[in-house]
């Protein structure tokens, strides 16, 4: 399976606007508020003073008064899609009766990548569908409370002519979606056929039984289900358990935040959960790391032999779940650990067999994505990082930007640069690229110039933005398993782990003395350059283990 298998196969699906939910006497509204701020635009371009502006000012607040009275009278009332508004007609021809995917304007149609909730919904590579919708409610928190509460409509004009008055619901929107303002909305008819298996016996009663929980908490778990995964077709759920975190004291400098949002600096002891986010798994299940989705279910599935360790340490391979329940890792055949942080609605079911039991009742499925890759390329640095040198000296930045300085100055120079950036190559599948390779004159040509220059552009922009690409490898943030298996199964409260304090073991830079360890969004504080550990008991682990340890981003003393 390749690594990037998960971003093959593509569903398509219709992408509605605010607008589209408009009446026609809305969308008048809407249209004369939008001209009143293009004028005002246009004014202030031309240097124009208040007194001219006032009238538009004035009409614009109208419009958007009245606007906003319109939308509120709809409350409690399902809106109707605007057929004038996503579907297409020739010219001199009737408006079409209802949607269908022929009729739909091209703009309103997009494409995701395959999902469980794709697969639950029966679709395959290229199908589309009229019943999952994504909507941009931009900002219009009238629009999207009616939504939200009472749904809306689509007449959709069926193969035989006939008009079906299809109602959709609000489904979830993933911590993207509700940064952007979108929501994905669900057909009532294909929500009855899949949500058992999207909630695995999850309902909002039972949810409020226990407790209730973070409606935007909830909302980003039930979007997992639309993470482009591909099908984990070997999984077993009763080789899996959940087990507690790995946590423990470290004592280092840090910036501590106060009550008042002063900032301490010094040294300090705090509670880190190392294992936040990260299981483990048998290499009898996988030979490399990888992302995990299922119900409830996400994060880092690492590959580490614990019954090896166990049998190396003289311990029984038992180990409790997070209720209370203890396993026998060889007697029941488990091969995947996952750990309390993953599983994240854990609270709302009485125990692992319970919420086992509902997994294969109603169909649900786990998913795989972002494997580890075998060979890693350099990729680009972040201006996060850049930005925290603040005593870059300008010498310093001449030197660190050379190569991109060179690279951008030779491209319209230096053939062989050229040929590189286009991937000139003769054996290239790209019919372009293999005859660049073989008559290297098709450089004079009008559209490859402009391909240069597309290219040229994109590095100047790249370059301003603080990208760079350096001896930087982007990698799995790995806590010491060897610890926690010590803490799991030896009972050692404190555990030593392979990894002294300051030390890293990585593969890849196996031949270097030391790395920065950065990590990308970039904290505001200074990076801790790492020693490689090079000790051959520690390695034996790692590389018979297929796993290395290291942070998100792993830059080679480049910064």
């Amino acid at each position: 399976m390749g690594t990037k298998s998960y971003l093959k196969d593509q569903v398509r699906l219709v992408c509605l606007t605010k607008t589209d939910l408009f009446t026609d006497e809305e969308m008048d509204l809407y249209l004369k508020m939008i001209e009143a701020g293009n004028q005002l635009d246009r004014l202030d371009e031309q240097g124009a003073g208040k007194e001219e502006k006032l009238p538009w000012l004035m009409q614009k607040k109208e419009y958007k008064s009245k606007l906003e009275k319109l939308q509120k009278q709809h409350e409690g009332t399902p809106r109707t899609v605007r057929l004038a508004s996503v579907v297409y007609a020739p010219k001199g021809t009737d408006l079409p009766r209802g949607v269908s995917w022929k009729n739909l304007k091209f703009a309103k149609k997009i494409s995701e990548f395959s999902s469980e909730m794709s697969r639950a919904m029966g679709l395959k590579d290229r199908d589309y569908t009229l019943d999952k919708i994504v909507l941009k409610w931009s900002k219009s928190v009238d629009i999207l409370k009616q939504v939200v509460l009472d749904g809306f409509y689509i007449p959709i004009l069926l193969p035989n002519g006939e008009i079906e008055k299809r109602h959709y619901s609000c489904f979830t929107a993933s911590a993207g979606q509700l940064r952007t303002d979108k929501i994905v909305c669900v057909s009532d008819n294909i929500w009855e056929k899949i949500h058992e298996r999207l909630e695995c016996g999850l309902t909002w009663d039972r949810i409020n039984e226990h407790g209730g929980c973070n409606p935007a908490k909830l909302c980003a778990y039930l979007a997992l289900s639309n993470s482009a995964t591909d099908e984990w077709t070997d999984f077993d759920i009763d080789r899996c358990i959940v087990i507690d975190e790995f946590e423990g004291e470290v004592t280092g400098r840090m910036q501590y935040i106060t009550t008042n949002y002063s900032i301490e600096d010094g040294v300090r002891t705090v509670e880190i959960d190392h294992t936040d986010g990260c299981g483990i798994m048998l290499p009898s299940v996988s030979d490399v790391n990888f992302m995990a989705r299922g119900p409830y279910i996400k994060g880092l599935l690492c590959v580490f032999d614990v019954l090896k360790f166990c049998e190396e340490k003289g311990v029984p391979p038992v180990i409790k779940d997070i209720w209370g329940l203890e396993h026998d890792l060889v007697k029941e055949n488990i091969q995947i650990l996952f750990t309390k942080s993953q599983f994240k609605m854990w609270k709302y079911y009485s125990n692992w067999n319970e919420y086992k039991d509902i997994f294969k009742k109603c169909g649900a499925k786990f998913g795989k994505m972002k494997y580890e890759e075998q060979y890693i390329e350099h990729s680009q640095t972040s201006y996060q990082v850049i930005q925290t040198l603040t005593d870059f000296t300008d010498e310093e930045i001449k030197e660190f930007t050379r190569k991109a300085h060179n690279k951008i100055e030779n491209l319209t120079r230096d053939k062989a640069s050229m040929l590189e950036l286009l991937h000139a190559n003769e054996l290239s599948e790209n019919p372009y690229s293999a005859a660049l390779a073989l008559y290297p004159e098709l450089l004079r040509e009008a559209y490859t110039k402009n391909q240069l220059k597309d290219v040229r552009k994109r590095m100047l922009l790249d370059a301003k933005s603080g990208k760079f690409k350096i001896a930087n490898k982007r990698l799995y943030a790995i806590p010491d398993l060897y610890a926690a298996c010590e803490y799991w199964f030896c009972h050692i409260e404190k555990p030593v782990g392979l990894l002294k304090d300051g030390e890293v073991a990585c593969k890849i830079f196996r031949r270097h003395d030391k790395a920065d360890v950065l990590r990308s969004p970039h904290l505001y504080f200074e990076h801790a350059i790492r020693n490689i550990v090079k000790d051959d008991e520690i390695y034996r682990w790692f590389t018979t283990n297929g796993i290395y340890t290291s942070c998100h981003d792993l830059i080679d003393g480049q910064v």
